[in-house]
């Protein structure tokens, strides 16, 4: 039996309807589908504080779990195209 905690990713919007860290994507990438996957509650906090310029960013939760944070020039591009929020690798 298997089991997976998925959290859903809520965009942030602020009163102006600018943009904002919240409306590009991220993934949950996880190497051993057996474990459930322990994800912190402050998921969108280390999303926004790692999201890099140019770069995409693993961050590691443990030795079978991390989140793929696209970079900010990624998420803007016209063509960008949202991730699943849970791959299996």
């Amino acid at each position: 039996m298997y089991f997976v905690t998925s959290y859903s990713q809520n965009k942030i919007v602020s009163n102006s309807n600018e943009r904002n860290e919240f409306d590009g994507t991220y993934q949950i990438e996880i190497q051993n589908v057996r474990l459930q996957p322990n994800i912190p509650g402050n998921i969108l906090e280390i999303v926004a504080t790692r999201r890099s310029e140019n770069e995409t960013i693993f961050y590691p939760l443990d030795q079978n779990i991390r989140i793929r944070i696209p970079s900010r020039n990624e998420i803007t591009d016209p063509n960008f195209q949202k991730l699943e929020l849970i791959k299996y690798f």
